[in-house]
């Protein structure tokens, strides 16, 4: 979810002390069984993204979705990938702050 939406241009910079973004750092993960309607559904990503305007840390869980399967367009992937984006690009337009 982290860099669905971020611009490849960061993603081939990436590592370069010279450009904005240093590294991303993520773990994602899923909890949820389709034949056990007493489970909620969870999509999760959290990582550290670091930038040369300094560093912050995102974790996100989204739940209670109805489609359990794994695939680039599920609904709850989409939308953290779309929050992902916007922290990420408030933070660069603040100047490491996220307003």
């Amino acid at each position: 979810m982290i860099t669905k939406f971020l611009s490849p241009t960061y993603m081939d910079e990436i590592c370069d002390d010279k450009f904005f973004l240093k590294f991303i750092a993520s773990k994602s993960g899923s909890l949820g069984d389709e034949e056990n309607d007493a489970m909620s559904n969870c999509r999760n990503d959290g990582g550290i993204i670091s930038t040369s305007i300094g560093n912050y840390i995102f974790s996100i869980f989204i739940r209670d979705f109805k489609d359990y399967y794994f695939y680039d367009d599920n609904i709850a992937i989409v939308l953290g990938a779309k929050i992902s984006k916007m922290i990420f690009e408030s933070f660069k337009k603040h100047n490491g702050s996220i307003k």
